[in-house]
């Protein structure tokens, strides 16, 4: 939400409110309201050129906490255990 809310400036308050379609039995509709303050656009700030530089410099770490980072979601689990080490379940 921090991204949004430097990419639109002045136009947006800061408040925002994610809606998901949620598929159980009964489908239900989740809100999830937050409020962006100083501390998440700080975060924004300092992190992007940081992750800007790792890929221009062709670093990509692996996000082992990701879901899709698993032997079945992902073709390079081999090549990553190799590189960084670790165990990819």
């Amino acid at each position: 939400m921090a991204t949004y809310r430097q990419l639109l400036g002045g136009i947006v308050t800061g408040k925002a409110r994610v809606d998901t379609l949620v598929k159980t039995k009964v489908p239900q509709l989740v809100r999830i309201e937050c409020t962006i303050d100083q501390s998440d656009i700080d975060s924004v700030e300092r992190l992007y050129p940081v992750v800007q530089r790792g890929i221009r410099g062709g670093f990509f770490p692996p996000n082992r906490s990701h879901y899709l980072c698993s032997r079945k979601y992902c073709a390079f689990w081999r090549e990553c255990q190799r590189e960084y080490g670790g165990k990819v379940e």
